[in-house]
Parts: structure tokens; sequence; C-alpha cells
């Protein structure tokens, strides 16, 4: 225990803002109790042991599953924001699987030399990075710094100006922030626990649930427009330039499509817009990983993946309720996608615009209903300012605390609509168990940029 102090003093000592990072006072995620028992049998801090808790968390997710790229990548707090420095035990090297292991998209990720702790850090806190996690692989951001890759300019390629394209974007962010604060007022969470929402219809409350999880949405589609324009302006977001043109292409950290959330028929395909950065690390480095060489992957292997992402994000039951949710509509559409390609339906049904119209209510519907325990547990704590009267907001929070993590309102929203999605979603989870396996085919991984 004296070890543990003499790091965590050590730590504070070295610089000020090594303590913001590791105090609790500037931490919104409230103390619980089973900390608090924790901390005092080890009898340490409230806030060393959180930073030990989470050392030693990051070791074990590295010793589980050992990457062959940046071992930075695999800690939780790189996926959604760069804040704590329970990042540094990253620095460790393990040991990488053998190049012959590694499937291709891997092969051209994978670093040869462990980055120096400039390297590290930089990356850790560059622009968009500190705001809304990494979009980007560490070797890519590699190539931007030393001037390699798409980003060897020269007279005949001259860097193409980031301006416009990173005006544009702050544009889109301004207006996502203008439409969440409209439309909050009128459809924020307290709008769910209203007379007004209790007597009305079942699918008046469905509609309700819907816009309160579009006009919450709002806020993050702002937050990661600003990252993405941030990471524009410093010529990050580059893709590369048109075929035998100067023509620069955008969007290599474009971490969220508005039309691909709403308007997409399937939920197999909203991770491939909506918090793409770190759907693309958990396939990557989680759901990759975890899945068998030989076979298929299962449910199982998606419900791990979830979990993952649910304890990244806070140990609280609303994020938990959340994702797990979330790997039975992502596995709902698989079943529909299987029972289409088996065709199940006739073809009638298969191409008709009804069809299509039903699954992209399905997609969007289920998904904001979901995630009404998840907008319950983040409610409000994003926005409090702890750094002012400390005082005072310590007793908004603690009136927050019992307001928005309580797993009960959470419930209360789903009893709502009487559980209507879950028991859709566990239906086709079961009908997936009895459903005839496709022929196995050879699968290959898609070459990623």
């Amino acid at each position: 225990m004296e070890v543990l102090s003499s790091i965590g003093n050590k730590a504070y000592e070295y610089s000020h803002v090594a303590s913001d990072l590791m105090s609790t006072k500037a931490n919104p995620i409230p103390v619980m109790s089973w900390e608090l028992i924790a901390s005092g049998a080890l009898n340490i801090s409230h806030s060393e042991f959180r930073y030990v808790f989470s050392f030693f968390l990051s070791l074990a997710a590295g010793q589980t599953s050992p990457p062959p790229v940046l071992p930075a990548l695999r800690i939780p707090s790189l996926v959604s924001r760069s804040k704590k420095l329970e990042k540094l035990p990253a620095l460790l090297e393990y040991p990488s699987p053998m190049s012959t292991d590694l499937i291709s998209g891997q092969q051209e990720r994978k670093l040869e030399k462990l980055p120096s702790l400039l390297e590290y850090l930089s990356f850790v806190f560059c622009m968009g990075n500190l705001l809304g996690g990494p979009f980007l692989e560490f070797r890519e951001y590699k190539h931007f710094i030393d001037g390699t890759g798409v980003w060897a300019f020269s007279a005949k390629q001259p860097r193409p100006s980031p301006v416009i394209p990173g005006l544009y974007l702050v544009g889109q962010a301004l207006c996502f922030m203008c439409a969440h604060i409209i439309l909050v007022p009128s459809w924020g969470l307290s709008n769910l626990f209203s007379d007004y929402y209790n007597a009305h219809s079942l699918l008046a409350r469905f509609s309700m649930q819907a816009l309160c999880g579009f006009a919450m949405q709002m806020k993050y589609y702002f937050v990661w427009k600003l990252s993405e324009a941030s990471l524009t302006f410093a010529g990050l977001n580059l893709i590369g330039f048109e075929t035998d043109s100067s023509t620069p292409i955008w969007g290599r950290c474009t971490n969220v499509n508005f039309v691909g959330v709403w308007f997409t028929d399937s939920a197999r395909k909203v991770p491939q817009s909506w918090n793409i950065g770190a759907s693309t690390f958990l396939r990557r480095y989680v759901y990759e990983r975890i899945s068998p060489k030989k076979g298929r992957p299962g449910f199982f292997h998606l419900l791990v993946t979830q979990l993952t992402s649910a304890f990244w994000h806070g140990l609280y039951p609303g994020y938990q309720v959340f994702f797990v949710g979330t790997a039975f509509y992502l596995n709902t559409a698989s079943v529909i996608y299987k029972l289409e390609q088996q065709r199940f339906f006739p073809a009638a049904i298969r191409n008709a615009s009804l069809w299509h119209v039903i699954k992209v209510v399905w997609t969007g519907t289920s998904l904001t209903y979901l995630a009404m325990s998840f907008i319950v547990s983040a409610h409000e704590l994003l926005v409090l300012d702890l750094d002012k009267s400390v005082a005072i907001n310590r007793k908004i929070l603690d009136l927050e605390k019992s307001e928005v993590l309580d797993l009960d309102k959470s419930v209360a929203i789903y009893r709502d609509v009487y559980f209507i999605p879950h028991i859709i979603m566990v239906a086709f989870a079961l009908l997936g168990l009895v459903l005839p396996r496709p022929p196995q085919k050879t699968l290959s991984v898609k070459k990623e940029l």
C-alpha cells in the first residue's frame, strides 16, 4: 500500500494536470458505494483507487487480447474521451501474435516499433481526439506527422486547403447545436415523465420516445462534427485525391452520418453511421479477436463486444441495459437478413417498398427505445459545470444522481410501451437458434483504409 501511495504522491507532485486528471473533484462520475468499500479495504484514497483500478483493468484487457498494433488503442478511455492517466499503462509492451495469424487489415495496421512517449501523448491529446476520441489509427497519425502516405505533398500535388470543408463542418455542428437547444425544452427527457405523455396512446408514446431520442442525439452530432472540423483544419481528415485529379477527398475522421442513422433499413448498418470510430475500434480490437478462426461468430461474440462497450462507458445499470439490448438489436437484423437470403419471405414482400419502410421505421424506433436507458443514465451529467462554484454544483450533482442514475426510470419508460421491442428482439433471437445455417463460405476481410 505504501508503494501505491508513493506512486500517487509522485504523480501529484509531477504535474498539476496529472492531479486534476486523477482527482474525483473534476470527475462527473459520482462516487459509488462499492468504490468506497474497496478503497477503504485497501487503505487508499478514492482517487487512488480509481487510478489503480483503471491501471489493472487496462493490464487485464491487454493480457486477454494482446493486439498487434498500438497498445494504447486497447484502453477504454481512448474510445470515448482521452482525459485520464489510466492510458499510461498502455505503454507497456505486450507480445504480439505471429504475423501469419493476422488478417489483412491487421497486417496493414500493425506497428513494428513501440511509439515513443512523446509520439503516444501527441496522439492522445491531438486535436479532435481529446474532445471526441480517436478517429484514426496511430499508423495513420504517424504518416500525417511524418508527411508520408497521402500527406506526402509535392509541387505536382500541393497541400489542399482545409478552410472550406472545415467551415462547412463547423456550420453543421452549429446547426445540430441549435436543433438540440430548440427541441429539448419540448421533447427532452422530462417530457417522458409528464402527464401529457402518459395520457396518450401506445403509438403516440413510441413517437414521443423517438422524438426525445432525436433531440438528445443532436448534442452528440454537435460534438463529433466539431471534432471532425478541428481534424479537417489540421489536415488529418484527408482521405486522398480523386484519380487523375488534385481534387481532395475529405472524411477519414467522419464519426457520424445523420442520414445513415435515421434512414437505414438494417441495424447492421447503424454502426457504420453512428460513433463510427468507436464502432470500428470495437470491431477490430474486440469482435475480430474473440471470433473463432474457423467458423462464424455468433450472438455470444456480439454480446461480449457490446458488454465491453458498456463497461467502457461506465459502471451504471442504464449503460449495461442499453448495450445488452443493442446486442439483441443487431442480432435481430442478422436474423431478418438470413430470412431474406434463405427466401423465407416471398420475393413480392422482400422487394416491396412497404417492407423497406417497415424496416426503416423498426430500425429507428427500436434504437431510440433502447437508448432511453442510456439517455436517462447520461442526462445532465455531461453539462454540469463542476469547475464553478463547486459547493453549489455538488448539491446539484447529488440531486441529479438520484434522478439520472435510477434504473427504475429506465424500466418505467420501457414499461410504458409494454417492452414490445424487447419482446420482438428476444423472439427473433430464439428464431435464429432454429434457423438452418447457410452453406459455409470462405470469409474474406475487406481492405480498410
